[in-house]
């Protein structure tokens, strides 16, 4: 089997477990932000970015259709790689994307968006597996604060991001 071919398995059994992403243009189109709104939305962790050389991919997982955000990913981010480290964000996609019995064959994803946090963070561990458990009490506390955001939220729109008609996830990893 060629490095090619590897790469391509690869790239299919990716987006199998994890999903279509999006690029870093059709969420600025589609999610009506400016550059800078996304850089600060992707530094504050509320935005999940993927990096492989040059190239940024945006996991589908974490867009409703009508631009909600995918709920307290924020809180499972900083617990799981609070460096910021983009190659463990990897690891972390992985793990958000896979049915685990800890979540009764559910996946981390699944439990955000039905809004068991609480449930995500019992299962949740680094992905190294050597740090220590996860400080329950203290995420727990700051996921009831709701980050403002600064232009980038319709008022009286629910939390929602104004959102223009939004295409489909356009990159496969395969």
């Amino acid at each position: 089997m060629t490095n090619d071919e590897v790469r391509r398995r690869a790239g299919r059994e990716w987006t199998r477990v994890v999903g279509p992403y999006y690029s870093r243009a059709t969420l600025l189109r589609d999610l009506a932000l400016t550059p800078t709104q996304l850089d600060e939305l992707i530094n504050h962790r509320e935005i999940l970015r993927l990096e492989r050389g040059d190239l940024e991919f945006f996991p589908a997982f974490q867009f409703a259709h009508d631009g909600t955000l995918l709920p307290d990913l924020k809180q499972v981010l900083l617990a799981l790689n609070p460096d910021h480290d983009p190659d463990i964000d990897w690891s972390v996609t992985r793990w958000l994307c896979e049915r685990r019995p800890e979540f009764d064959g559910a996946n981390a994803v699944e439990l955000l968006w039905e809004r068991r946090l609480l449930d995500v963070l019992r299962g949740g561990h680094r992905p190294d597996d050597s740090a220590p458990e996860l400080d329950l009490g203290s995420i727990a506390s700051t996921s009831s604060r709701r980050t403002r955001r600064r232009d980038t939220r319709q008022p009286g729109n629910g939390g929602k991001f104004a959102t223009r008609s939004r295409s489909q996830p356009e990159i496969d990893l395969s």
